[in-house]
């Protein structure tokens, strides 16, 4: 199975991100993570909760759209997740 992380930094790499630029783009949708996390989420060091990834996504996803790539899945549609 594919771990969040790797998805995340594949999306990222889509995006042409770095994890600084996901962390500000979080930021700017009025979350309270901190770069440390991001980094640590996108290491595969720390499992995101529902929410952070759901924040990581919208975040991204605002991202992609513009760049004409899809979209990050819910976390609901991610094997072996509960919502």
């Amino acid at each position: 199975m594919t771990s969040l992380a790797s998805h995340l930094r594949r999306r990222l790499h889509d995006a042409a991100w770095q994890n600084v630029d996901l962390w500000v783009a979080t930021l700017a949708i009025g979350t309270s993570l901190e770069l440390a996390d991001v980094d640590a989420i996108t290491a595969d060091g720390t499992e995101p909760t529902a929410r952070q990834y759901a924040a990581m996504a919208w975040a991204l996803n605002e991202r992609l759209h513009d760049r004409g790539s899809h979209p990050m899945p819910p976390w609901r549609d991610l094997p072996d997740r509960a919502t």
